[in-house]
């Protein structure tokens, strides 16, 4: 996921905000989530919503694996 957090201007906070909302969509989406932002957080979230991994400023590598498993919510809900 590639984002720009200029909306939230120099708050801390409002990116934190904002990087809590792509957990969640991890969580009810099942899949790993590497978000990359060219002025707020880019971290690397695993399916249960967890920071595994925060990104610096600079050019990172990171490794992850596909999940095939939809969660509770794709099943039922939204892909009904």
């Amino acid at each position: 996921m590639i984002t720009s957090e200029e909306f939230t201007g120099k708050s801390f906070m409002g990116k934190r905000q904002y990087l809590n909302l792509v957990r969640l969509r991890a969580i009810e989406t099942n899949r790993n989530i590497i978000k990359c932002s060219n002025n707020g957080l880019s971290a690397v979230i695993n399916e249960k919503g967890k920071v595994t991994y925060k990104i610096s400023n600079e050019f990172e590598t990171v490794n992850a694996y596909r999940i095939n498993k939809p969660s509770f919510l794709q099943r039922f809900i939204l892909y009904p």
